[in-house]
């Protein structure tokens, strides 16, 4: 017979032939949870890209003295907060090993939708519209990756496409000027509003991702409602953010949102999320998207190309890639 014995000398467990001097070692199965399961694996350092963003903020106020000018920052800061909710939303995509290609769409039809319910309604009924219409593209795409299992590539593919179409067939492909007022929510400086929109949001994720059972669900890979929920974040997120580029440009085209998936993934993975999904946090994520487009103002001050700046920041995901990979399997 076969049993598992411990060695006299102390050593570890060995499969044996068993006999009266070597007895049996009696143990019961013990299932233990691994770190993924623990959300131990969830949570990146953020002192990289953190350290990594001041050494470049650190370089532009040397090599430009605009760079630290209250309209500089202005234009800085308003890109920033326009922007964070696609980098709070992709990382709760990230976190249950998804991916989201279908933003910039989303971000075309709820852009359309906020322009026109804010000159007709105000800005109120406009952010509640433009969520909700995100919120159903995200909760479309949650149920044909979570529970048709579908690939999410595939699925937010095509989504990219449909709604983009969509858009462009709602607002007839015309441009559309918003009539709100500024003085909403008794401000009157849009940007300090946008702020505030986004830090809030900053914070009320970070609680949530970091102190409710569904956060900690969410990081442990969670069950097929909690990955379909994450793309209904995803929407939510990407109506907010076409309601804050409303907000400030006064103005609609339905190319709006061209490109912005690709920046939001880069932001995410420069933040420290790995390419294959299951880690991600939100500080992270904020300082990849405030590398990017100080980055993107360094190539304005610097009058380089616009055209170069895509191949910029894809070039600066796929260092942090490289380098972050390097560090998990070292």
């Amino acid at each position: 017979m076969i049993g598992l014995v411990r060695r006299r000398d102390g050593g570890s467990l060995l499969n044996a032939p068993a006999s009266s001097d070597q007895p049996l070692l009696t143990a019961s199965v013990v299932r233990v949870r691994g770190p993924r399961e623990r959300g131990e694996l969830s949570e990146p350092s953020i002192w990289t890209p953190l350290i990594a963003l001041i050494v470049l903020a650190a370089f532009l106020t040397y090599a430009s003295p605009v760079f630290l000018t209250e309209q500089n920052l202005t234009n800085l800061l308003r890109q920033v907060s326009t922007f964070a909710p696609l980098a709070i939303g992709m990382t709760f995509v990230f976190l249950v090993r998804g991916v989201d290609l279908s933003i910039g769409g989303i971000i075309a039809l709820t852009g359309f939708v906020a322009a026109t319910v804010a000159s007709d309604t105000g800005w109120t009924a406009a952010l509640v519209a433009a969520m909700a219409v995100g919120a159903v593209c995200g909760l479309v795409q949650g149920v044909l990756v979570a529970q048709w299992r579908l690939p999410a590539f595939f699925v937010t593919l095509v989504g990219l496409l449909v709604f983009r179409s969509a858009a462009t067939l709602v607002s007839e492909n015309r441009f559309v000027t918003v009539e709100g007022s500024a003085d909403w929510l008794g401000g009157t400086d849009p940007l300090a509003t946008m702020l505030v929109i986004s830090g809030g949001l900053s914070i009320l994720a970070y609680v949530i991702l970091r102190s409710t059972s569904y956060g900690a669900r969410v990081r442990e890979g969670g069950s097929v409602w909690i990955v379909g929920s994450a793309y209904v974040v995803m929407g939510l997120c990407s109506g907010l953010s076409a309601f804050l580029m409303m907000f400030w440009l006064r103005a609609y085209t339905t190319s709006l949102g061209t490109g912005y998936e690709l920046m939001a993934i880069a932001a995410v993975v420069i933040g420290g999320a790995s390419v294959f999904g299951g880690s991600g946090s939100i500080i992270g994520s904020l300082l990849g998207l405030a590398i990017i487009q100080t980055a993107q103002n360094g190539f304005l001050l610097a009058s380089f190309s616009p055209f170069l700046q895509p191949a910029v920041v894809g070039g600066m995901a796929l260092i942090a890639a490289i380098y972050y990979s390097r560090r998990r399997n070292a």
